[in-house]
């Protein structure tokens, strides 16, 4: 088996994920709220491109049987009833509804991977469960970091060191590792030994100064659900 894994969307073309199972990470913050919209009875996830075709989808489901969320530069959309934060997406908010999210990063990585074979969001609170249901069925696996407006997340990179050591965990062979991967596993290494100053990122350091402290702390706590958001035809469900 193959894992190969690259920092940001901008980097790769429809051949590096053609056929295989691709996990996207933007664990500050948009694949976390996924996860969290998801375990808390959301029927499904509609990702935007943008908050107009945000606005439309929103349209399209009715106000009823809908959440708009999104962010721009970390904070909330005007007009939009959320933001990005993963604690914003309660059962008492989005139990039994569709979740319509536009974010500048995650939601376009999530778009540019659409042609892989399976598709998975992943995070730091569903590592073991996505890495083991990335592993279900026998396909190379490519792990896509969202960055941070075409560059290198250090917080996306450890999380995604954090997917590939529970997929790691689960082989009974080593898999092939390209350059990148090697570099998340010796991070997400570094982070659980405390040798990271987390406050030192840069997407971790502006999320502070916007006042998401408790987000930073959520989005980097380990295993904390089985839910497995997996896109479709436009639908991320779980």
């Amino acid at each position: 088996m193959q894992i190969t894994t690259y920092p940001f969307p901008q980097a790769i073309t429809e051949k590096h994920f053609y056929k295989k199972t691709a996990i996207v990470v933007d664990v500050l913050r948009a694949t976390t709220s996924i996860v969290e919209a998801l375990k808390n009875g959301a029927t499904q996830v509609i990702t935007a491109r943008d908050p107009a075709e945000a606005m439309a989808f929103y349209s399209h489901f009715g106000k009823k049987d809908s959440v708009l969320a999104g962010e721009r530069g970390g904070l909330r959309i005007a007009d939009f009833e959320l933001g990005n934060s993963p604690l914003e997406f309660s059962e008492k908010v989005v139990n039994n509804k569709t979740v319509v999210i536009c974010t500048t990063n995650g939601t376009q990585a999530i778009h540019a991977c659409r042609g892989a074979s399976r598709l998975l969001i992943g995070a730091m609170r569903n590592r073991a469960a996505v890495a083991k249901e990335a592993l279900k069925q026998s396909e190379d696996i490519t792990i896509v970091c969202a960055g941070t407006l075409g560059e290198c997340s250090l917080d996306d990179v450890i999380a995604s060191g954090g997917i590939l050591n529970a997929i790691i965990k689960q082989l009974e062979v080593p898999p092939e590792l390209n350059d990148f991967s090697r570099i998340c596993l010796s991070l997400y290494s570094s982070w659980r030994k405390g040798e990271i100053e987390m406050s030192g990122i840069t997407h971790y350091k502006k999320l502070f100064e916007l006042g998401f402290i408790e987000d930073l702390s959520f989005c980097f706590e380990l295993d904390k659900t089985d839910v497995v958001p997996k896109y479709s035809n436009g639908s991320i469900k779980g």
